[in-house]
């Protein structure tokens, strides 16, 4: 495994690409599953598709807690890398594993005894409340496993390795539409099992998943060293240097699916017609999610990596090269959308139905697309200043982001009364914000770090 310090005199790209590739190209092949997965479903009943989206905001909301305290372990592991100090990275990994699966375990249960009051809450409609209990409650089983796999593969991040990550993600996924296909529909014999039979497919594929990560570290890592033993031993000292990182992160997380929660509620009172189309707009944003979120994750490794190693003006420097990869597929993706705004669209609705709907719905996805350039910013930054292992800064930002946006969406919507454009233009300037605040954050800390630095 390469040290950090001899790739000081690699091209950027030759260090990006290996580790943001094989994550994009993982994101989009789960993306496709999660297609597959929900055709299969409405085409056999849509309310077993409302029922799938009914519970996945919630079921992953509490899925991201444990996800994002997991950010932690990648930084830690990216900057003990820089120094090839592997048995304190095994210390941290077993401790992660441990205590990450105690927390995943809880939330098991709270599935198991509360899924109803959970549903309930969020006010499902009585129809669709079997569909959701028989999915959520076969989908749970997947979290026991939770802790172990959002580990190891912080662990694989944080190290730079990611295309096993990319590679049993593959797999997982040929396996979940394979058994999509065959529970759903009830073949080679089978009964058809329709909304259980995607949540078991979806949970065995996890655990085939888990088994084959699980494999590949045991074998092909061998500066890492974690068994049952070394787990069951792991001291919580050592978790607490990770989740001190992680937890941040987390809060933030969990404060942008509030914020969001809230912010379609007050979407939902404009009426079916403008919620339809804020969805719309953004369900063709997915392919940018996917390549920001890979190489923001090269971010997080290369600056964790040169940040430990006292190399700054090359942390700086990747970060740098990410901001303009990410700018220049954005162009390229904007002009798609420009020219092909209407035929892109039709790929979620039918244009003799709703030709009114998609011809409005084309003003409000520029306005989306326009998004995206000020967003990627604030993403690439974001890990770069989580790369240095401060996490509380981001939390600061979210919570200014959270409540900006629903306050202003708010006004704009009810008070000033212009409709769903108010939600646009409350977005665009949030991440126009927090993206100027957060950039001089990073490469200009003496200005904003004071704040971070007394707490």
């Amino acid at each position: 495994m390469t040290n950090v310090i001899d790739s000081n005199n690699q091209p950027n790209y030759k260090l990006i690409i290996p580790i943001a590739l094989p994550l994009i190209i993982q994101g989009m092949v789960f993306q496709l599953q999660s297609i597959v997965d929900k055709s299969f479903l409405g085409k056999q009943n849509l309310d077993y598709l409302s029922a799938v989206s009914v519970v996945q905001f919630p079921y992953f909301t509490l899925l991201h807690v444990i996800m994002a305290i997991s950010v932690g372990l990648t930084i830690v592991v990216s900057q003990k890398k820089a120094t090839n100090n592997f048995d304190d990275i095994s210390s941290v990994l077993s401790a992660g594993v441990k205590y990450n699966s105690i927390l995943s375990i809880l939330i098991y249960f709270i599935w198991f005894f509360f899924a109803k009051e959970i549903l309930m809450l969020l006010n499902t409609d009585a129809s669709l409340m079997p569909y959701a209990l028989d999915y959520v409650a076969i989908l749970s089983i997947s979290l026991l496993g939770l802790g172990l796999d959002v580990s190891l593969n912080s662990l694989l991040t944080g190290l730079g390795v990611t295309k096993p990550i990319m590679y049993i993600s593959i797999v997982k996924v040929v396996f979940n539409i394979f058994l999509d296909w065959v529970l759903i529909f009830g073949k080679f014999g089978l009964p058809a099992m329709n909304i259980k039979g995607a949540a078991l497919a979806t949970t065995i594929s996890n655990i085939i998943g888990l088994l084959l990560l699980f494999i590949y570290i045991s074998f092909c890592v061998k500066e890492i060293h974690l068994s049952i033993i070394s787990i069951l031993k792991a001291k919580f000292e050592k978790y607490i240097i990770t989740a001190k990182i992680g937890i941040p992160a987390s809060l933030e997380g969990l404060l942008w699916n509030v914020s969001n929660l809230l912010l379609i509620s007050i979407i939902n009172d404009l009426g079916k017609t403008m919620a339809a189309i804020y969805f719309l707009t953004f369900s063709l944003e997915v392919i940018s999610y996917m390549f920001m979120e890979g190489t923001s994750k090269s971010v997080l490794t290369l600056v964790g990596q040169y940040y430990a190693s006292n190399n700054k003006a090359k942390a700086v420097s990747i970060l740098k090269s990410c901001m303009k990869y990410t700018l220049i597929f954005l162009l390229i993706y904007s002009l798609v959308i420009v020219m092909y705004p209407t035929q892109l669209l039709s790929i979620f609705m039918d244009k003799s139905q709703d030709g009114d709907i998609l011809l409005l719905a084309v003003n409000y996805l520029f306005l989306a697309t326009l998004i995206l350039f000020p967003k990627s910013i604030n993403i690439l930054v974001g890990n770069g200043i989580r790369a240095t292992g401060d996490t509380r800064w981001m939390l600061f930002t979210q919570i200014f982001g959270s409540i900006f946006i629903v306050c202003v969406s708010a006004i704009l919507i009810k008070g000033v009364g212009i409709g769903l454009i108010g939600v646009y233009i409350t977005i665009l300037l949030d991440e126009v914000i927090r993206s100027i605040i957060n950039t001089i954050r990073f490469f200009r800390p003496k200005w904003l770090g004071r704040i971070v630095k007394s707490t």
